[in-house]
């Protein structure tokens, strides 16, 4: 069974979707080198919410190609 998460009703017609991301801690400048995830690692998702057929999900917040609480 799939849980559904914060999904806003889009209005008829509407092709725009509305979504946010938190890429995470990337082994950057910024962070001094001191995260292990990778900066290729950290825009994956929102490369994947740029492409990716999201099937009409809007209003949600993702982190690591998936839906989360926020």
């Amino acid at each position: 069974m799939t849980k559904t998460i914060g999904t806003v009703e889009k209005g008829k017609g509407s092709k725009v979707l509305i979504n946010s991301y938190c890429p995470g801690y990337a082994k950057t400048d910024m962070t001094r080198g001191g995260r292990s995830k990778t900066p290729d690692r950290g825009a994956q998702t929102p490369v994947m919410l740029a492409l990716k057929d999201l099937n009409d999900r809007s209003g949600l917040f993702w982190q690591d190609e998936k839906p989360i609480q926020w």
